[in-house]
């Protein structure tokens, strides 16, 4: 007869397994968003990475990164065109245009909401020197 205990660390280990899985999963997202950022990138590709449904995957992204998928892209987005407006003189409609938004005025609102500064207030007084 088994004692059922090993059963229960069995199940125990395998949930452990499957935690380790998924977060391995979820930072093959964040990898493919970090590389592809400035490309259009839908639910659906993510999860196609992951190898998780729709639902699940937005989940455990929120879960294991705090936000949703959609904040975290905006982020890694906001984050490149912080770098390159302090660090060149790439005219701001062509950053825009770098970190995945065609249309420059969404952009300069984006960046703003998340910044507290337009694009051009943002490299006048962050420039590097």
């Amino acid at each position: 007869m088994s004692n059922p205990n090993d059963t229960y660390l069995n199940e125990k280990s395998l949930h452990k397994s499957l935690y380790v899985l998924d977060k391995a999963s979820l930072e093959r997202a964040t990898n493919y968003i970090q590389d592809y950022y400035s490309e259009n990138i839908s639910i659906d590709s993510l999860c196609r990475i992951t190898y998780m449904g729709r639902t699940k995957f937005k989940v455990l992204f929120k879960q294991y990164f705090h936000c949703t998928v959609t904040e975290y892209i905006r982020e890694v987005r906001v984050n490149k065109a912080k770098d390159l407006l302090k660090n060149t003189s790439i005219p701001i409609i062509e950053v825009a245009s770098m970190v995945g938004y065609n249309n420059p005025g969404r952009f300069s609102h984006i960046f703003m909401e998340d910044t507290g500064s337009y694009p051009s207030e943002y490299r006048v007084s962050n420039r590097s020197e």
